[in-house]
């Protein structure tokens, strides 16, 4: 793994445990980090949040639906969060953990502005990686769900 990619995956991971737990009240354990430049398999829903500067990217966090159900109801306090509960609940945890890594990527000279999150909810979909020069991917348990949390950068240094 390059030193940047180490980096990113570090910070990542790092920034993730911190949202879940403190605001979903949800304890995490990391599973896996390393690179990864594969298409990223979509069965769920997810957010995604892109930055901009001299690396420039996409950060994606990805769930199955039962896990975001569970972290909405979770950070309102509730037992049947809707849709667009659990649609704000997903784009903000994603806003969070790319602005945990906006934040020491700039201590670090990459400094970046970021856009709103997105929001992903498909089933057996890819989202195809191309010509990027980072790609990591972190897995994340939450205890007592069946699928793990997923976290990728796709980014590049730009000139």
């Amino acid at each position: 793994m390059s030193e940047l990619s180490g980096r990113i995956a570090t910070i990542v991971e790092k920034a993730a445990l911190g949202v879940f737990e403190t605001m979903a009240g949800v304890e995490c354990r990391p599973v896996s980090q390393g690179e990864d430049a594969s298409d990223i398999e979509v069965h769920g829903v997810g957010g995604f949040v892109q930055f901009a500067g001299p690396l420039s990217g996409v950060v994606y966090l990805l769930m199955s639906e039962k896990t975001a159900a569970r972290v909405t109801n979770n950070m309102l306090g509730t037992t049947d969060a809707g849709p667009n509960e659990v649609k704000d609940v997903v784009g903000e945890l994603t806003n969070m953990v790319a602005g945990g890594l906006k934040n020491d990527l700039a201590a670090a000279g990459f400094d970046s502005k970021l856009t709103i999150p997105s929001f992903i909810r498909a089933e057996n979909s890819r989202i195809c990686v191309r010509n990027v020069s980072v790609a990591t991917r972190n897995v994340i348990q939450i205890p007592g769900e069946e699928f793990n949390l997923q976290v990728r950068v796709l980014a590049r240094e730009v000139a």
